[in-house]
């Protein structure tokens, strides 16, 4: 992991973890017009994207967050907001015991007890996309991504995507599918937001846990669209959505 940060220390914490293919710069960039407060803002890219290093671990990953926060006296986390990829990371910021986090946003959290068919089908779809990339090239896996997740993503996307190994994808999807969820205490549960696309493979796998895990939050389940999808097509009111919730319904 490599951090990114953004903004004055002195103002509210807020830390961005991205999904696969996205490197932190380019997610606080897509963000930060759309903020309307001033906080300091962390956006690290995740092991295999930007400026970081290969994809280990969530731990390894995690270690190198938590060190940046202690490093700069960070105690206090006003939002965590972790999207597909970065929610595992995310959620280990939130369940620790060393930092007061306020507000968690999950996109795309999957939690299951039984991830092996979730890990399965996700490792095929990346390695597909892999071959994709490497069998038609640049410019068709740029077209695929742009149409998928909205013009002009795809350049940074597929650019991440042609850095990362096989070995990395591995690790990333099983980081993903093999998140700790525990039963939290009802006051805890008020502090998450969890959020889909209905059509999300995370929700269909994690349907039934949320009942086990997060009986107290209800999740937000947008019609119509895959992971991220909502996000990539409404950026300025997802991130007024967050903002809100983090800041403003407190």
């Amino acid at each position: 992991m490599f951090i990114n940060s953004f903004g004055d220390k002195k103002d509210p914490a807020v830390v961005l973890l991205p999904p696969m293919m996205i490197s932190g710069s380019y997610a606080y960039e897509t963000a930060a017009p759309y903020f309307k407060g001033r906080y300091f803002i962390i956006a690290p890219d995740h092991g295999g994207h930007g400026q970081s290093e290969r994809y280990t671990n969530v731990h390894d990953e995690y270690r190198v967050l938590k060190q940046f926060l202690m490093d700069n006296s960070i105690e206090t986390v006003s939002l965590v907001a972790g999207f597909s990829l970065g929610a595992p990371i995310a959620y280990k910021l939130y369940i620790d015991n060393d930092f007061s986090v306020r507000k968690a946003w999950f996109d795309g959290l999957m939690f299951t007890d039984n991830p092996g068919l979730a890990e399965f089908l996700m490792r095929q779809r990346c390695h597909g996309r892999k071959s994709r990339l490497e069998k038609a090239g640049t410019s068709a896996m740029v077209s695929e991504l742009d149409s998928k997740y909205g013009k002009g993503r795809g350049d940074v996307m597929t650019s991440n995507l042609a850095r990362m190994t096989n070995i990395d994808i591995d690790n990333m999807v099983y980081a993903y599918c093999h998140c700790d969820v525990r039963l939290f205490p009802e006051k805890k549960q008020d502090m998450i937001h969890l959020d889909y696309g209905d059509k999300d493979p995370a929700l269909s796998a994690s349907k039934k846990f949320m009942k086990k895990y997060m009986p107290e939050v209800k999740p937000t389940v947008r019609s119509g669209f895959g992971s991220l999808g909502y996000l990539s097509e409404n950026t300025g009111d997802y991130i007024k959505e967050m903002e809100e919730y983090a800041f403003v319904n407190v």
